[in-house]
C-alpha cells in the first residue's frame, strides 16, 4: 500500500510503502515526518529522492506492537520563479530548493530568444515530481471585462465602470492591505505578460504532458503546479525594501551555495518569486476567503502575506495553515 502526503513548512514531499493495514499506515506517516526518534536511518538515495528509512518495529505505539516496515522517500518540492515578460530577455527565471525557512537557489538567470522560458523550466524540472511554478504576471482578467467584450460592438457603450472593468479582485484587495496597486491587465501593457505567462503554461503542459493546475492551497499533492505572485507585494509584507530587483533584507533566507547572486534585476525578480511560493507553501500567504473562491478562480488572485504591521501586531489574516504531517493522505 502506498500514500503521499506533504509537509508544506519543509518544503518536502514524503512517499511511504507498507507491507500492513491503513491505521499503521497513518502512524508511520505522523512518525516519519516529525519526530523520526527510532525510526533507524539506512542511508540516503539519490539526491533527487532525498533520504530513506525503514522502520521495523522499533517506533512507540502501534508501529511497534504491529511489526510495520516502511520506506519513507522524502522528496523535495522544487520552486520555480519568473518574472514574465512578453519579450524573451526580459523573462527572469530562478531555480530554488526550500531548506527549513531559508531558499537555496541553483540556478537564476533570464531567457533569451535560444533558449527560451519553457526550454530551461523543461530542463530544470526534468526529474523533479513535483515543482511549483511562481509567476509574476496576471494569470486571469477581470470577470467584467471578460463579459462586457464579449458581446460587445464597435461604438456601443461599456456598462461596467472603468474601475470594475479594468480591475480584477485580487489587485484591489492586496492595494487595501500593502498599499500597493498592481497594473490592471485589462488596462496596460501588463496583458502582454499576462499573455506570455499563460502561453509559457501551455507550453509546459504540452511538452511535459502535465495537467500544471493553479495552486490554491499548500495541501497541495505535488505534481507540477503554478501560482500567481507579485514581488512587490511579497517585499512589502516581509518588510523588505521595495525597489525593483533588490534583494536587500532577504540575505537571511536565501542561500546561493558556490553561485553568486543574479546581476539582471529581472533574474533577481525571479528569486523574489521563488520566495513568495516559499511563503505560501509556508501557510503565510493570505487566501481567498470562501465568498471569494469562485471570483479568484475566474480572475486569478495574488499570493502574498498580510502587511508587516499586521505581523508585528499579530493581526488574524486569513492564510492556510501549512499542511500539518499526517493530515494530507492520498492512497494510490
Amino acid at each position: 500500500m502506498r500514500s503521499t502526503g506533504v509537509d508544506s513548512a519543509a518544503g518536502l514531499k514524503f512517499q511511504y510503502s507498507f507491507t500492513s493495514g491503513q491505521t499503521a499506515l497513518a502512524a508511520v506517516f505522523g512518525h516519519c515526518s516529525g519526530n523520526t526518534a527510532g525510526i533507524e536511518q539506512r542511508g540516503r538515495y539519490a539526491s533527487s529522492s532525498g533520504v530513506g528509512w525503514d522502520a521495523s518495529g522499533k517506533s512507540p505505539g502501534s508501529i511497534a506492537t504491529g511489526g510495520v516496515r516502511a520506506v519513507a522517500v522524502v522528496t523535495t518540492i522544487a520552486i520555480i520563479g519568473v518574472d514574465c515578460a512578453a519579450q524573451a530577455k526580459n523573462t527572469g527565471l530562478a531555480y530554488a530548493i526550500p531548506e527549513g525557512e531559508k531558499l537555496a537557489v541553483h540556478d537564476a538567470r533570464c531567457a533569451s530568444n535560444d533558449a527560451t522560458a519553457s526550454s530551461i523550466i523543461r530542463d530544470w524540472v526534468r526529474d523533479s515530481r513535483h515543482v511549483l511554478l511562481a509567476l509574476d504576471a496576471p494569470l486571469g482578467w477581470p470577470t467584467a471585462f471578460s463579459h462586457a467584450l464579449a458581446t460587445h460592438r464597435a461604438g456601443e457603450p461599456l456598462r461596467p465602470t472603468a474601475h470594475v472593468m479594468f480591475r480584477r479582485m485580487t489587485d484591489d484587495l492586496i492595494s487595501e492591505r500593502l498599499g500597493k496597486r498592481p497594473l490592471e491587465v485589462a488596462a496596460d501593457r501588463i496583458a502582454r505578460a499576462a499573455h506570455a505567462a499563460l502561453r509559457l503554461l501551455e507550453e509546459l503542459r504540452q511538452s511535459l504532458a502535465v495537467e500544471l493546475p493553479l495552486v490554491w492551497s499548500p495541501s497541495w499533492h505535488g505534481g507540477l503546479g503554478a501560482i500567481e505572485v507579485y514581488p512587490a507585494a511579497t517585499r512589502i509584507a516581509l518588510g523588505v525594501p521595495q525597489s525593483r530587483g533588490s534583494l536587500s533584507g532577504l540575505e537571511s533566507r536565501l542561500s546561493f551555495g558556490t553561485m553568486s547572486p543574479p546581476a539582471s534585476e529581472h533574474a533577481r525578480d525571479a528569486v523574489v518569486c521563488a520566495v513568495a511560493a516559499q511563503e505560501f507553501l509556508s501557510g503565510r500567504a493570505v487566501a481567498p476567503t470562501n465568498a471569494q473562491m469562485i471570483q479568484a478562480r475566474q480572475e486569478g488572485w495574488i499570493w502574498a502575506g498580510p502587511s508587516s504591521a499586521q505581523r508585528a501586531l499579530c493581526l488574524p489574516a486569513k492564510c492556510h495553515p501549512p499542511a500539518k504531517p499526517g493530515t494530507y493522505l492520498r492512497f494510490l
